[in-house]
């Protein structure tokens, strides 16, 4: 649903008799709090069951944060509200890997003669998955590593735990906010991420 469809949605909801009017930018105010809400509610149980996942998946985003950095700003990231996941690539001189991205156009009709690249969708029988785009990446003496979240008071600690110590095979990140109260993102291992994926 659109933006002017919501405040279509809205403006007949609320055409009653003595019912309040709202201008277009109260109206915004109140959808941004709506969905404020609806992210944070659905957030908050991601992955729990298929349901909560499919609601909040269309607002999941993927963004490449480019390196080699161990800091990044939040703000730098768009639309940011909350990580989902992260994923550092780091310096393996043991690896050389061809990763392939592919690009779907999702429910496209099937067409009436055969295309080779068009795959038939898995729940709806007269739906296709037509590939847009395919690249390959060579991703040479790189590995791609989880990073994994740890808390602020636990940093000292683990650093000087062996077993427990953020190294580029598993890496940590905190959260934390400058004296302006600016967010940013700060990642521990021995090196750092050439770059960083965030969803």
């Amino acid at each position: 649903m659109t933006n002017l469809e919501l405040h279509d949605l809205v403006d007949i909801l609320l055409d009653k008799y003595q019912a309040p009017w709202f201008d277009a930018t109260e109206k915004d105010r109140f959808l941004n709090l709506a969905l404020m809400e609806y992210v944070k509610e659905n957030y908050s149980k991601f992955e729990l069951d298929e349901k909560v996942k499919q609601n909040i998946l269309p607002l999941v985003r993927t963004i490449r944060v480019a390196g080699p950095t161990s800091v990044f700003s939040t703000e730098t990231l768009p639309n940011f509200m909350f990580f989902l996941s992260m994923n550092g690539f780091f310096n393996d001189p043991d690896c050389n890997r061809t990763v392939k991205d592919v690009k779907w156009n999702h429910d496209s009709s099937l067409p009436n003669t055969a295309i080779p690249t068009t795959d038939a969708h898995p729940l709806k029988a007269d739906r296709a998955n037509l590939v847009t785009k395919t690249t390959d990446t060579t991703l040479t003496d790189t590995i791609r590593r989880s990073i994994q979240p740890i808390q602020l008071d636990d940093i000292s600690t683990s650093a000087g735990d062996p077993f427990n110590k953020p190294e580029d095979e598993h890496p940590k990140y905190v959260a934390r906010a400058d004296h302006k109260g600016h967010q940013f993102i700060q990642i521990y291992s021995d090196t750092e991420p050439l770059f960083i994926d965030v969803d």
